[in-house]
């Protein structure tokens, strides 16, 4: 069987072929603003920004304790509980097996917040969903054109 499309039907077909392409790349951008179990995945990704220094907040809220000096205890708990993290915005390039995703996020520390962005590799499958698969780097996101 051969399939010969000219005219107005060739129009029509590529017309179609784009406009899927267009709305299974929408459907992927929404996923990845909305989606909880993703937002979760690059939240503990991100965690390695604050894990080191709660860290040493708690080898020195031990030692302080220790030593008997509760003011000191007092002010590391305190700087324990504003470390946190949030995510602000999330861009992706590519599909299928190759995504990555651009993270904007802000790093809460006692000393103040600090805004940072970071690039992760996932795939997306219409079966398992998302599926993160390395940090990348901003020299990765911009070589990606689409």
């Amino acid at each position: 069987m051969e399939l010969n499309l000219k005219g107005a039907p060739a129009i029509i077909a590529a017309v179609i072929i784009i406009a899927a392409g267009l709305v299974y790349r929408m459907f992927l951008e929404n996923d990845l603003k909305d989606n909880p179990k993703l937002r979760r995945q690059l939240e503990l990704n991100l965690m390695h920004e604050i894990a080191g220094d709660i860290m040493s907040d708690s080898e020195a809220f031990r030692a302080a304790l220790a030593r008997g000096d509760v003011e000191t205890a007092e002010t590391i708990g305190a700087g324990v509980l504003k470390r946190k993290l949030t995510i602000n915005d999330l861009a992706m390039k590519g599909r299928d097996e190759n995504i990555i995703i651009r993270a904007d996020y802000t790093v809460f520390r006692p000393e103040g917040p600090e805004d940072k962005t970071g690039y992760f590799k996932f795939s997306h499958s219409p079966i398992t969903g998302w599926r993160y698969r390395w940090q990348s780097s901003a020299f990765s996101w911009y070589l990606k054109l689409f």
